[in-house]
């Protein structure tokens, strides 16, 4: 388990250290014009990328797959690093929308890994080892947005892609010693051995992969808005300079929240409200808080829903929705990560991309552009169907954590949830 949070550390360091160096140089000359454009080609690329992945996967196996991702990864932020530029444009938007895309694969192959080292432990040290890994990956941001902080004032932002490289290398060779000493359990004969879905129909049968599928969505749509909210802000900051001090700090201090509510919240609230009740702190936060936006235009506070949205996500929602794929049957879990989270929750984000792009096109000056107000309706919606579906989702799993047989994954009841 050392190994998976190492990894994870790695991996997101290697992430925060390539978004710093992405933003500060897209942002320079125009490119929150282009953002739009950006989430439109997230969604468009995120299901060939997700069936690339599974492809990947099968024809090499998921533990080859892991080492080879990450390495290619870290050979593109190579060579982007002798290319990159200011502004936006063709070739910077590719790579902007990229890094997500790219990252958030990374980021499921290797929590997939955790998925099959703890799928067989009991649920207390399970949720351990599960709140161990999420703080790892915390102290892996805090890490890389320390490290571009440091480095603002002397180094310009392709040099952070190639630390980020290098860091993503590092990654994969401690994947590689961690699958190493966790050898796969011996195959079933083939006949019994239940090999994935075949189509995106087979996958959908499943009432708990379709309602997982909406609460994906319904987070991907509240993260969008709320960081597009945050991009305006910041762009209308002028950055002077590469303007990585500016994301550096920016990200330094979402990583400290979300490190600080990782430490003092996270495992008190699993232990004392469930799994079930864990995944609604998030969405039940931005329903509550969300509905002040309406009533004022306040940066300040839109600042601070990006701080609720980004400390909470990173800290207790994201240990808690790793979790939730553990009911989904082992031979389709893999399938389901890949495609909800680096599908369903991309093709959520164009959609919103697209009324971005309209809404914003004859409105040439910045202080227009920052008065979006039906972002902050959209939001409460988001988060209301957020709720209830993660609330259904919440008696699913404890159904069949009742009919399971002893030694199979169990479901959000293991950690005393009251509403099962």
């Amino acid at each position: 388990m050392n190994g998976l949070a190492a990894a994870l550390f790695l991996t997101t360091a290697s992430f925060v250290l390539a978004r710093t160096g992405r933003d500060a140089l897209y942002f320079q000359a125009g490119g929150i014009d282009d953002l739009p454009l950006a989430y439109l080609g997230m969604a468009a690329l995120s299901l060939p990328v997700a069936g690339a992945t599974l492809g990947l996967m099968r024809l090499a196996g998921a533990r080859r797959a892991r080492l080879i991702a990450p390495v290619a990864m870290a050979a593109i932020l190579l060579v982007y690093a002798s290319v990159a530029r200011p502004g936006a444009g063709p070739l910077m938007t590719t790579f902007f929308l990229f890094v997500p895309l790219a990252y958030g694969v990374l980021f499921s192959m290797t929590w997939l890994l955790g998925a099959e080292i703890l799928a067989a432990r009991e649920p207390a040290p399970r949720a351990r080892a599960y709140s161990r890994a999420g703080a790892a990956s915390l102290a892996g941001s805090l890490a890389g947005a320390a490290t571009a902080r440091l480095l603002a004032s002397s180094v310009a932002p392709p040099t952070l892609f190639i630390i980020a490289a290098g860091t993503l290398a590092a990654a994969a060779c401690i994947v590689a010693l961690t699958q190493r000493r966790h050898l796969p359990a011996r195959r079933a004969p083939a006949a019994l051995v239940r090999v994935g879905p075949h189509t995106l129909a087979e996958l959908f049968k499943d009432r708990y992969v379709r309602l997982l599928a909406v609460v994906g969505a319904c987070g991907a749509l509240a993260g969008v808005l709320v960081e597009f909210q945050f991009y305006l802000a910041a762009a209308a900051q002028e950055p002077a300079g590469h303007g990585i001090a500016l994301f550096a700090n920016l990200y330094l201090v979402l990583s400290l929240a979300a490190f600080a509510v990782q430490l003092t919240l996270t495992a008190r609230v699993q232990q004392r409200a469930g799994l079930g009740a864990t995944l609604l702190v998030l969405p039940g936060t931005l329903a509550l808080v969300s509905p002040a936006a309406i009533l004022s235009a306040s940066m300040m506070l839109r600042a601070g829903i990006r701080m609720a949205e980004g400390g909470l996500k990173a800290s207790i929602h994201r240990v808690s929705w790793e979790q939730a794929y553990l009911p989904v049957e082992p031979a389709y879990r893999g399938a389901a990560k890949l495609v909800i989270d680096g599908a369903v929750s991309r093709m959520t984000e164009g959609t919103a991309a697209l009324f971005l792009f309209v809404s914003l096109r004859g409105r040439p000056d910045a202080a227009a552009r920052v008065d979006v107000s039906w972002l902050a309706y959209a939001l409460v919606a988001a988060a209301v169907l957020w709720v209830l579906a993660t609330r259904m989702m919440a008696v699913i799993a404890a159904s069949r954590a009742c009919r399971r047989t002893p030694g199979e994954p169990g479901a959000f009841s293991d950690l005393r949830v009251p509403d099962s």
